[in-house]
C-alpha cells in the first residue's frame, strides 16, 4: 500500500505493485480445484478494494490486475466474475464509533541502534 498525505491534510492510500513481483495468475495446470481457479481472481480484486481510499486508485489497479489476466488467457467466467467486482467504501476502523486519533509507523530495527543513546519520543 502507497501512503499519501493530500493538499488537504486528509489520507488517502492506494495499492502497490512491486515492479519486480512476477504476475502469474493460477491456471490450469497449476493443479488447484477448479473453485479455487475461479475463486482467486475476484478475491485478488476485493482485496484492491480493501487496499484503495477511493474508486479512482481502485479503478486503476483493477484494470492493471485484469490486464495481467487477460494476457495469461484467463477464461471469460472467471474473468467476467473478477470485472463485476465494484468499489464500495468501506470504513477502516472497526468500531465504526471513533476516529483514529493516532497514526503508528512501523520501523523495522537496525542493529547500529542497538548501541545508540535514543531516548524515547513518547
Amino acid at each position: 500500500v502507497t501512503i499519501m498525505l493530500q493538499s488537504d491534510n486528509s489520507w488517502a492510500w492506494k495499492p502497490y505493485f512491486k515492479k519486480t513481483a512476477q504476475k502469474n495468475a493460477l491456471v490450469n495446470p497449476s493443479g488447484h480445484p477448479k473453485s479455487v481457479l475461479q475463486s482467486w481472481p475476484p478475491a485478488e480484486i476485493h482485496r484492491l478494494r480493501r487496499r484503495s481510499s477511493n474508486q479512482v486508485y481502485f479503478e486503476h489497479a483493477k484494470q492493471q490486475m485484469l490486464q495481467m489476466y487477460r494476457q495469461q488467457n484467463m477464461d471469460d467466467y472467471t474473468l467476467q466474475k473478477a470485472e463485476s467486482v465494484c468499489y464500495h467504501h468501506q470504513p477502516q476502523n472497526r468500531d465504526h464509533g471513533s476516529i483514529l486519533k493516532k497514526f503508528w509507523w512501523v520501523l523495522p530495527f537496525h542493529p547500529v541502534l542497538e548501541h545508540a543513546s535514543l531516548t524515547s519520543c513518547a
